[in-house]
């Protein structure tokens, strides 16, 4: 959802991740158009959606002489610059029907059919190894191999160290049996495994936050987890788990590479990275540079060279690759940089800045947690981001002390992550999230602050006790406690009861999501691909939903249709793709509208005109962004 950025009032140019993702997606096109006749063809079909303009039939390439402009996106921790890459290039692959390889293993041979991308991160001034490449011994010992090596030791110390505690502790949370920690040696790696016995599915709840946590909190060390399926065998030189389930439980296998021995003293030469070199065997690819700002000036130069022939000084070639680059702003949300950027730099780049605002946040979290829910924690910031010290860290004399948590869109997402456990426990044993309510507010503090942790522990209080069950015994019986709501909401006059209803609505998605996707039902009919039981089985959940949403102003009923299409969104079964963009397929959009109409027909809106275009333009439509801020007009109160 893209917000205006007319009200700037600085020197950069400033987009949001979709409308960065959007600028991308058309230099990804030009980039590669002339590759191959078929690719072309279809960008040219697709150019409408490509450019946003309807009756756009044509992009044109990149011509001879023209020069390369790396795109330069920095922002924001946590606002979502790399994920804008990567969603990028899979809806190009999507429109020209190309495959998305990210980090493939060592033994995957590319083809022409492949979209090859990867991430370098340079947020060690110094150590230019991850350009470079790995290093060989010698006999000498330079600063930079020390590093690297010491960087190696200790990322490895962590992922086993972390894996162990971690797995101890939310086995016992969720009263699970876990082996004692085997440790050995495998080649060029150690190994660490660990099995868990109990219940399958708390085995299954359990690994899986295990593994979402320490693949994000990896990115903190600077590092990636590679999740190994099972059968596969893992390569030297990363950092990598293994989940492998048996009759007696589930094993995890942590591998990091061994030990090297820091009073060795050898001489660091740069071999090719493998990276690099997967570059050249295929048409389509795309590095991404990141942290550019922390690493050295002359590596800088380096990667300029590079984004603009592909190839720096006959050493490193990287075929028909395409480069961007992002980073952190700096001083401006205390993520100091190590080095500054020349004129000379700025000149050769299209540098812009990523804003996240709460509302984009907030849409895109409903959108990535739409499986595992995200705690109310969109919710949470589309209601309250606005207000001092909760999106962003307070201002002037309420700004928080440095090397204190704050909240960002990092932090934010961080929280989540922690809180996440705790509600999937909950779930899974049919218990209220309420039961671990010290310990989310504890792990929200500890990683977006005191104020974020406190307003929050307090909405999520307040949706559990009223505005989820109410939304659940609706969308279970068809029937809406009036009563109970009218104490709720009363007149909406007072801000109390116009959070309730906010709340309501937060709810009342999520429970049509609960009924439609994840119950026993939902995920039967569409295991069995039951196209015409699955059509009546939304129709009648959009019926009663609409029971809810008639009692609502149309602010907030447009804000919870556009919290469900974004989690619905997420659902392959209720989507199709069309020109790479994915919408609601017609048979979601058709049920919805058929369960719409029955409740018209049940004379629950006071003004059925007025509700059936708010309807149309939020889920059917699929105008999100148009919509967000709803009609004018009010909807009305349903009739008692």
């Amino acid at each position: 959802m893209a917000s205006s950025n007319t009200s700037a009032n600085d020197p950069f140019v400033n987009m949001t991740s979709d409308e960065a993702r959007a600028h991308l997606l058309f230099d990804i096109c030009r980039r590669f158009k002339g590759v191959n006749k078929d690719v072309d063809a279809k960008i040219d079909a697709a150019a409408a959606v490509i450019t946003g303009k309807p009756g756009i039939t044509f992009i044109p390439p990149v011509f001879a002489g023209e020069p390369r402009v790396p795109l330069y996106m920095e922002g924001e921790p946590g606002v979502g610059k790399t994920t804008l890459i990567r969603a990028a290039i899979k809806e190009f692959c999507e429109i020209v029907g190309l495959n998305f390889v990210e980090n493939p293993a060592d033994d995957q041979k590319l083809t022409e059919n492949d979209f090859y991308y990867f991430t370098v991160n340079l947020s060690g001034k110094n150590n230019p190894s991850d350009v470079g490449g790995l290093p060989s011994k010698g006999e000498l010992e330079t600063q930079a191999g020390l590093k690297s090596r010491r960087k190696t030791n200790d990322v490895g110390d962590w992922l086993l160290s972390e894996l162990q505690s971690r797995a101890r502790g939310m086995a016992g949370l969720a009263k699970l049996q876990i082996s004692e920690p085997s440790e050995y040696e495998k080649g060029a790696l150690r190994c660490l495994d660990i099995t868990l016995r109990g219940d399958a599915s708390q085995c299954d709840l359990v690994i899986s936050s295990l593994v979402r946590q320490l693949s994000e909190d990896s990115k903190t060390e600077g590092v990636g987890i590679a999740i190994l399926k099972d059968g596969e065998e893992p390569a030297d030189g990363r950092l990598q788990i293994l989940i492998k389930k048996g009759t007696a439980g589930v094993r995890l296998s942590a591998f990091a590479p061994l030990r090297g021995d820091s009073k060795v003293e050898y001489v660091a030469e740069m071999l090719p990275n493998r990276r690099f070199a997967l570059a050249t065997k295929t048409p389509f690819a795309l590095v991404n540079f990141d942290d550019v700002a922390n690493a050295s000036e002359s590596v800088r130069n380096v990667l300029l060279e590079v984004a603009q022939s592909n190839r720096y000084s006959g050493v490193m070639d990287i075929g028909n690759a395409m480069v961007t680059f992002t980073g952190n702003m700096g001083a401006e949300d205390n993520t100091n940089t190590q080095s500054e950027q020349s004129d000379a730099e700025v000149t050769r780049v299209f540098k812009v800045r990523i804003r996240d605002t709460p509302k984009d946040w907030a849409e895109r979290i409903a959108t990535k947690y739409s499986v595992p829910g995200d705690c109310m924690f969109s919710a949470f910031v589309h209601k309250y981001g606005n207000e001092d010290g909760v999106f962003r860290d307070s201002v002037g004399d309420g700004r928080s002390p440095r090397g204190v948590p704050k909240p960002n869109s990092r932090s934010l997402e961080n929280a989540l992550s922690k809180v996440l456990p705790y509600f999937l426990m909950a779930k899974a044993s049919n218990a209220s999230p309420s039961i671990f309510s010290d310990e989310i507010e504890t792990v929200v503090k500890g990683t977006a602050g005191s104020h974020v942790a406190t307003k929050y522990a307090t909405f999520m209080r307040s949706m559990l006790t009223d505005a989820i069950p109410l939304a659940d015994q609706l969308m279970s019986t068809g029937k809406l406690d009036d009563a109970k709501f009218s104490k709720n909401a009363g007149s909406e006059s007072k801000s109390s009861e116009q959070d309730f209803v906010f709340r309501f609505g937060a709810a009342l998605s999520d429970s049509f999501m609960d009924r439609v996707v994840f119950s026993e039902k939902g995920k039967t009919l569409m295991a069995n691909k039951d196209q015409a039981a699955m059509q009546e089985f939304i129709a009648d959940s959009t019926d009663r939903m609409c029971t809810g949403l008639a009692h609502m102003s149309p602010s907030v009923m447009n804000y919870s249709l556009s919290r469900l299409a974004a989690r619905m969104g997420n659902v392959d079964e209720l989507n199709s793709v069309n020109a790479g963009a994915a919408r609601l397929s017609d048979s979601t959009t058709t049920a919805m509208a058929t369960g719409f109409g029955r409740s018209v027909s049940r004379k629950i809106w006071p003004d059925g005109g007025t509700a059936q275009k708010d309807f149309v333009t939020m889920i059917i439509g699929g105008n999100l962004a148009g919509a967000q801020s709803g009609p004018k007009k009010k909807t009305g109160t349903a009739k008692a």
